[in-house]
């Protein structure tokens, strides 16, 4: 009765771990997923917030370029010369100014993406370690089951041809020489008189009837 006890105490432990261990899995699983989606949904809205800026900036200095633009055609023609000549170098430098701030701007949104995609990498590969961990531990707490199970078996077993093999000589042993059954010191029992003979009688007969 304790080996069953024990038995089903065992298969219990086996399936509470099991269980334990696919709603962890589950939330690995579900956090990897948000996860993922977080990244995408915040990549996605600097992209949109970054595109939306850039374009601001690219309006407002046109605007500012054509009021320039028109301030100097406006202006004296005794210094149209001039004012071309610095017309130009104003151009070149705005030009350069936007050249340079689109420059840093691709090269912010590169790292930015170096960033994410190495924070990514790095979550994966954590999360994937965890996992493996958490699938050695079951593999070794299945495998220590699997032999105390075996175990637990092979002594029952035991019992078992243990249990048979003494049935058996029970069985075949002599009435007052078998197991446990001793004669009083110096009671001599004769052939057929006393009352061993009709208990060896019962016993010859109850062999009969279970052969």
């Amino acid at each position: 009765m304790e080996i069953a006890s024990d038995m089903k105490k065992i298969v219990d432990s086996i399936v509470v771990a099991y269980d334990a261990r696919t709603v962890a899995l589950g939330y690995l699983v579900d956090g990897v997923h948000d996860t993922l989606d977080g990244f995408v949904t915040e990549r996605k809205k600097l992209s949109k917030e970054q595109g939306a800026r850039l374009a601001g900036f690219a309006s407002g200095l046109a605007r500012d370029v054509g009021h320039k633009l028109r301030e100097f055609r406006d202006g004296r023609a005794a210094m149209a010369s001039e004012l071309s000549k610095n017309l130009k170098q104003y151009d070149r430098g705005i030009e350069t100014g936007v050249a340079g701030l689109l420059r840093g701007f691709a090269q912010a949104h590169a790292r930015m993406s170096r960033k994410l995609h190495g924070d990514l990498k790095d979550c994966a590969a954590g999360i994937a370690l965890k996992t493996h961990g958490l699938l050695g531990g079951f593999r070794d707490e299945q495998g220590v089951t699997a032999a105390n199970v075996r175990a637990a078996h092979a002594a029952w077993q035991d019992l078992t041809r243990t249990m048979a093999a003494r049935r058996r000589e029970a069985e075949l042993a002599e009435p007052g020489t078998g197991p446990g059954i001793a004669e009083p010191a110096g009671f001599e029992s004769p052939a057929g008189a006393g009352p061993a003979a009709p208990q060896a009688k019962h016993r010859r007969q109850h062999r009969k009837h279970k052969r």
